[in-house]
This record gives C-alpha cells, structure tokens and sequence, in this order.
C-alpha cells in the first residue's frame, strides 16, 4: 500500500449510502469495493463513475477525515458545554437558603443593608450591590479586601479574595455570605475554561476554534450524506433500525440523531463563533466601526453567569478606580465610603469627603428604581464605575454607575441592559446607553441562543439534548470506522478518480475566508499534499535505456 495522507490516501473503505442499505445487506457496489485491486490506468479511463455518485464519495471523504481531526475537542467541548447550561439553576439550587428569602410587608433601607455586610465583614470595603425586582430575592452586597494595592490585583485574585453577603432586604439581617473562591465558583470556572480554552491559553484557543470551524462542514456535509436521493423506507432515514447488526444501528443514530437536532446543533456552533479568538476579533471590530465606541465586551461566559456570580463578576473585575480602605474602618467611614467619598476618603489619615456633597444611596437607587422598576439593578459602591472602561476616559470622580438589565435565564428573549452614570450630588442621569447602542451589541441574541436561554428551561432541556448529540456523534462516527475497517488495515477512504466540481472548490474557498482557521487548516493541508506529490516524484525510479 502507498503511504496516505488527508487528501490523497488510497483506500480500502467506501463511503455507506445511509438511505439504500437494508438492515441486513451492504450495497454490491461497496461490497465489491472493499478488496478492490487499485485501478490502472486503462480502468480509469474506461471506468467512470456518475457524477452524484462522485460527488458524493467526495463530500463524504471530507466528512471523515474532519470528523477524525475534531473527535477528541468535541466531545470535550459539548461534555463541558452541556454542563455550563445550567449553571444558574444549579447554583439557585445549591445556594438556595442564601439567594431567597420570605417576602415580607416593608424594607430597610439599602444603607443599612450595605452597613449589616460591612458590619460582618470586618477588613473589607463595598464594591457593589445588587437588587432584585423579585420580592423573594435577597439583596446581594459584593465586598473586597481593602488595603493598598487591591485595585492593581490581577481580575482573577480579586475575584477569589472578594465575597458576596447576602442581606434580607425586609429586616437588614444576613443570610449568607458566598466566597469567590467557592467550590461551585471554582467548578464552573474550571468548566468554562477547559471550554473556551482547553486549559491551554492561547494556543487552545486555536484549536477551539479550528474545531468550531469544522464542525460546521461536519453539519453541512453530514446533511448532504443523509438526504435521501430517491424514494427511501422510513428505517434508516427517519427511524433508527434498532433490531439489526451493530454497524446498522450506529450508522442509523449517528444519521438519524443528527438529522433532528441539526438546526440547533448549527445554532450552537455557529453562535459559538462569535466567541472564537480570530473571527470572533474580526466581528468585535467591524461592530465597532459600525456602532463606535472603544469599550471591549466582556467575557461571553461571565455575561452568561446568574446573577450571583454577576455581582462579582461586575464589582471585581469592572473596578478601575476606587478608594483605599483601610482595615480598621469605622462605621462612619465604611458609611462614607459606600456613599462613594471621594478623594481621600478611603486613605489613611483623610478625614473629609472632597467635592459636592452625595445624595443619599438609598435616594440615588430610588431614581434608578423608578426608571427601571422590571430589571435588576447593579450599583458601583465607591469610587470609578463598574463596567471595563478605557484609562483615557475615566469615570466621573462624583458618579455612579448603575446597570439595570434583565435576568435572562428567566426571561424570554435577549438580553437587556442599560447602563446609567448618574450625578452623585444632584441624582441626574449623566449618561445612558443600552447594549444594544454598543460595538457588542450582537451578544444580546448570540449568547442566549448559544446556551438556550431565551425561553428558560424550556429551550435550555433541547440545547443539552443537543450538546449529547454532538458528544455522541464523533464517538459513533469513530465506532463506525472501526467496526468497517478491514483487519489490519486503516481502513481509509478512497481518493475518487473524479476531481471536485468547480462550484465545491468555490464554495469552500467562501468558507475558508469566512472561517480564516479553517482556511489556515486546509492551507496547510494543501500544502503537505503538495509536499508529498514532490517527495513521490523524487522516489521514482528514473527509467534506463538498455
């Protein structure tokens, strides 16, 4: 046998029409196919087969080996992924006792509720509060360790050095506290990584997205293979044939069960690019230019978090500027510095508040109340604002910033924020702008369809039934294989004697520029074909004249 590589292996497997064999019998074409001598040069010139037999003995060659390539990335990818889905009801689920609480007839003030998480968390300072529109939801304080130098901390240790207190907003007593450096915290984290990254930085990066890539002509070829070419039985093409031999019925789920969960499956990886390292830069800036603005999106994963870990993702990560507390803080102080003292409020020895005088919290968080009375309201305790804003253009240092958004793991439909500065002094709103209004706006529809949150539950049950099938379909693709493929043989597909249509090479030359690591890949495909030709030729042996 002559060495193989991707695209020009000689072959000793032939591509399974999925809607002609029955339970029982293979087709006498493939039958015949398998031990076939490799053809001369008079045979092909004889033989030539159909052009929609080639076609399709073509596609599925590309559908085999992208499917070896990607196995491993994605299954890991769709295992790591399913779980990610329901993130937000298993942390209410787990954190229950600490997220919700008896509604009851009147409410403390929001101070007083800042004061209680203070109060029990000496050495720390307020970065941010949350509060729900839901009655039964406890108001959730998000404190850091003060202490020079806490702001320049990396994202990450802040996130593991801040906690989260929760306070019964109806009697100002503390229901919990949850720390960022949580067993669930670090859980889900651990699982967002492997997904976006493999744990392997940038370079995971990479192939996350080659693997993306792939798995959208893994979709589209795979629907090509299925569709039927002429009237079929219903087994094998819109049933699986259960009662037959063990290639029958992994040919049939791997077909069948793909067949239903495409256009979610293609939802899902599609959407999915948006987050991917090349393309997913060329869409963020190209929205930029259309839309304006220099702010960066944040991480899609920590946009898709519940509302808990929001609040630390938004008061820790967000915080640019701030003031320095001290450990050994009074009431007056810790009062003061929720109320977003400025200048050197927060450092040793300051003893008065610089600028105008700042309106009352509970009187600020009553205007965004009235504005926004259906969303959750995320507030900045302090100095700066929350969100990741450019060092060139700071917030105002008598300011607050406020973002009132939807949950959208309840909610039907996009996700809806709104971000507000609001005047500390006065209580007017400085600045508004919706995420619709930003160079990410595209992250209000892409991120709930990419985990099916837009209808809750509802549509998030498919997704994961979803994310079983695209873990199942390289893992029977794989078996197939392996149950096919003569004894010890490979077992790879046949070059066809026919070359690719024009209109196929058209349309995967669109690909590979829409898609650029997929077009990086088959590049270097190419090329190692073209190695390979020139290293051929060079191993003939030169003929002699006697």
């Amino acid at each position: 046998m002559k060495p193989t590589n991707l695209l020009t292996s000689e072959a000793v497997m032939e591509p399974p029409p999925l809607h002609l064999l029955s339970p029982e019998t293979e087709s006498p074409a493939q039958t015949a196919t398998l031990d076939r001598p490799e053809p001369t040069k008079s045979t092909r010139a004889v033989v030539r087969p159909r052009v929609t037999e080639s076609l399709f003995r073509v596609i599925w060659r590309w559908h085999f080996y992208a499917g070896m390539i990607i196995a491993p990335v994605l299954v890991v990818m769709s295992i790591t992924g399913g779980l990610y889905i329901f993130k937000s009801e298993i942390e209410e689920f787990a954190r229950g006792d600490i997220l919700f609480v008896k509604p009851g007839t009147s409410r403390v003030s929001y101070q007083a509720q800042v004061d209680a998480a203070l109060a029990a968390s000496p050495g720390f300072v307020p970065s941010q509060i949350q509060i729900h529109n839901d009655a039964n939801r406890a108001t959730l304080v998000t404190l850091r360790p003060a202490g020079p130098g806490q702001d320049k901390a990396p994202p990450r240790d802040r996130g593991r050095r801040s906690r989260v207190v929760s306070v019964n907003p109806y009697d100002g007593k503390i229901v919990g506290v949850l720390s960022g450096n949580s067993n669930l915290n670090t859980f889900f984290t651990t699982i967002l990584t492997i997904h976006r990254t493999l744990w392997a930085g940038t370079t995971g990066r990479v192939i996350t997205e080659l693997t993306t890539s792939w798995s959208l002509v893994l979709l589209a070829t795979g629907l090509y293979l299925w569709w039927p070419r002429k009237k079929a039985k219903a087994a094998g093409v819109w049933t699986v044939r259960w009662k037959t031999k063990l290639y029958t019925r992994l040919r049939d789920l791997h077909s069948v069960g793909g067949f239903y969960l495409l256009p979610i499956c293609a939802l899902i990886v599609g959407t999915g690019m948006f987050y991917t390292l090349s393309l997913g830069t060329v869409i963020h800036e190209a929205a930029e230019v259309w839309v304006g603005g220099d702010e960066e999106p944040r991480d899609a994963g920590r946009r898709g978090e519940s509302a808990t870990a929001k609040v630390a993702a938004k008061g820790l990560e967000g915080e640019r500027t701030g003031p320095e507390g001290r450990p050994a803080a009074t009431k007056g102080e810790r009062t003061r510095l929720a109320l977003g003292a400025q200048g050197g409020a927060g450092r040793a020895g300051a003893a008065q508040v610089q600028g105008p005088k700042a309106l009352p919290l509970d009187d600020l968080l009553t205007v965004m109340k009235a504005k926004y009375p259906d969303r959750i309201l995320f507030a900045t305790l302090g100095n700066g604002g929350g969100r990741r804003r450019p060092t060139t253009r700071p917030a105002p240092q008598n300011s607050m910033q406020v973002s009132a958004g939807n949950d959208f793991n309840r909610t039907y439909g996009p996700i809806i924020s709104t971000n507000v500065t609001l005047d500390k002094s006065t209580g007017k709103i400085l600045k508004q702008k919706s995420n619709s209004e930003e160079p990410f706006f595209w992250h209000a529809w892409t991120y709930p369809l990419h985990v099916g949150s837009f209808w809750g539950l509802s549509t998030k049950i498919p997704w994961f039934i979803a994310c079983v099938v695209l873990t199942a379909l390289p893992i029977t693709g794989l078996w197939m294989w392996w149950e096919r493929r003569p004894k010890g043989k490979v077992g790879l597909p046949r070059k066809p004697e026919v070359r690719m249509p024009w209109w196929l090479g058209a349309l995967i030359g669109v690909l590979c520029i829409m898609l650029p690591m997929m077009g990086a890949s088959v590049a270097l495909i190419l090329l190692g074909e073209g190695v390979v030709r020139l290293f051929r030729r060079f191993r003939r042996p030169i003929a002699t004249v006697a």
